[in-house]
């Protein structure tokens, strides 16, 4: 999932050597979390002597993967990578992933009962396991505590108080709201509201009252130049 990542496999290596074996391992995590990711690594490696992780930083999902298309053209790709969500199911159908089946067959129960259900399956294209849970993305709405108490706003329970507070805090030099123009956070919205884009039964439900509601508002507000929309990269 920026949206969603997930612990992928690559193309495994072929003739390893009698050595310790460097698995490269290309991640989107920087600040914090890259320096969580180095410890895991550190922990691990020793942990034991025969395999020796090497994270690697390689900007976000967008730069990620045109590098790594760029090194699987070439044969250099990693063995392990993070990919978001949206970019699995293109490296599964390319044939670039390696399955994990008989390796996520050997994990213990008290392991897999312990993980949320639908992380789980994300690692799963048409019943074969290719990737594993790594990471997950919380939307979260930020608001600027000193401009609420300027305009005399309380923190809005309903997204009609929200779109009020917006137009509330809108003036000539500043919008009230920016809108992170992302499928992930448009879908908070949606099940926010109580629906969801994808029926149960894996249809698209782009047209339910939940979808449409928030979509209405978004247009609304940035009609009434009181909201702003901003890609991913500019905020």
């Amino acid at each position: 999932m920026k949206q969603r990542g997930m612990w992928v496999s690559l193309l495994i290596l072929s003739g390893l050597a009698l050595g310790q074996v460097v698995i490269p391992f290309w991640h989107a995590m920087d600040g914090p979390a890259g320096k969580a990711i180095d410890a895991f690594a550190k922990a691990f490696n020793t942990g034991q002597h025969i395999y020796r992780v090497e994270p690697r930083y390689i900007g976000d999902y967008p730069t990620g993967e045109v590098q790594l298309v760029a090194a699987l053209r070439t044969g250099t790709q990693p063995v392990l990578y993070q990919a978001e969500l949206t970019f699995f199911p293109t490296l599964a159908a390319d044939g670039s992933l390696e399955s994990l089946d008989s390796e996520a067959a050997k994990l213990p129960k008290s392991l897999t009962s312990d993980l949320y259900s639908k992380p789980w399956t994300y690692g799963l294209i048409d019943g074969h396991r290719y990737g594993l849970p790594f990471n997950t993305s919380t939307p979260v709405l930020f608001y600027n505590v000193n401009a609420f108490a300027a305009k005399g706003l309380k923190v809005p329970g309903t997204w009609s108080a929200f779109a009020r507070n917006a137009r509330a805090l809108t003036t000539r030099v500043s919008t009230g709201f920016i809108e992170v123009l992302e499928p992930w956070t448009f879908e908070a919205m949606v099940t926010s509201r109580g629906g969801r884009l994808v029926t149960p039964g894996g249809k698209p439900n782009f047209d339910s009252p939940e979808a449409v509601a928030a979509l209405s508002m978004l247009q609304k507000l940035a009609q009434e130049k009181a909201a702003i929309p901003y890609t991913l990269a500019r905020a």
